[in-house]
């Protein structure tokens, strides 16, 4: 699969679009996607104005929901700004019924659903009750033209169970080092979708991918700055 995903690399790069992806002149569309079951309130209330808050202009705010069942779709829509996009899938994703194994890979239809209809040239991922500092995009973009990076990650300011806080983010990438929140990669490498059977290997999925793309040869890097905060996760995807 490794070798695969290394010729589908290749073939990206030699895209006749993929040089001005570095050209810090233009101002590219930015994709910020959020996956989402029936989480409605924390959502509208505490994760979205992050995104619009962003200092970077040129935003698509997708939200892709697992099949929600709830007032989510309503209350996305009442926000009532043309830079924000709902997709409710038809039906749940299917995964296993195990609740941990559960919890590692949830979420990895509507994420695969994003990705596959992103407009954007980068993807910025965004966990449903998490927030963004109000640079996160520009910081990363920056980042990623100016070092020639397909794939960057930062700092997270994550909640413990204790209730206390801690810095996550720190170079080289490897797991538990990372957070979902804090990374920021190239459309051009949605040849690599989240894998629902990650957690045969014990793996949550996001490490799952982040470990794939670094294996390929995607040219990762590390911002050395705060852009997002990670709040305690809850069972929010029946797990």
């Amino acid at each position: 699969v490794i070798h695969q995903y290394r010729a589908e690399l290749g073939k990206a790069r030699n895209a006749p679009d993929y040089a001005q992806l570095f050209d810090p002149q233009r101002t590219p569309l930015v994709t910020v996607r959020i996956a989402t079951y029936n989480r409605g309130k924390v959502l509208c209330e505490r994760t979205i104005p992050t995104v619009l808050a962003q200092t970077y202009p040129h935003l698509e705010l997708l939200i892709v929901g697992d099949h929600c069942t709830d007032d989510t779709e309503a209350r996305v829509r009442a926000i009532g700004d043309p830079r924000v996009r709902f997709v409710n899938l038809p039906e749940r994703g299917r995964y296993p019924e195990e609740p941990y194994a559960r919890w590692m890979v949830a979420g990895a239809a509507p994420m695969n659903h994003a990705l596959a209809v992103a407009k954007g040239e980068w993807l910025a991922p965004l966990d449903d009750d998490d927030e963004f500092t109000p640079d996160h995009v520009g910081t990363m973009l920056d980042a990623c033209r100016r070092d020639k990076l397909e794939m960057a990650f930062g700092v997270a300011r994550m909640m413990l169970t204790t209730g206390e806080w801690r810095d996550v983010g720190s170079a080289p990438l490897s797991r538990d080092h990372v957070c979902h929140s804090a990374v920021f990669y190239w459309t051009g490498l949605r040849f690599m979708p989240h894998d629902v059977t990650a957690w045969k290997l014990g793996e949550p999925g996001d490490w799952n991918l982040w470990r794939r793309m670094k294996w390929s040869g995607v040219r990762t890097g590390f911002v050395p700055k705060l852009i997002a905060t990670h709040h305690l996760e809850r069972s929010q995807w029946g797990a």
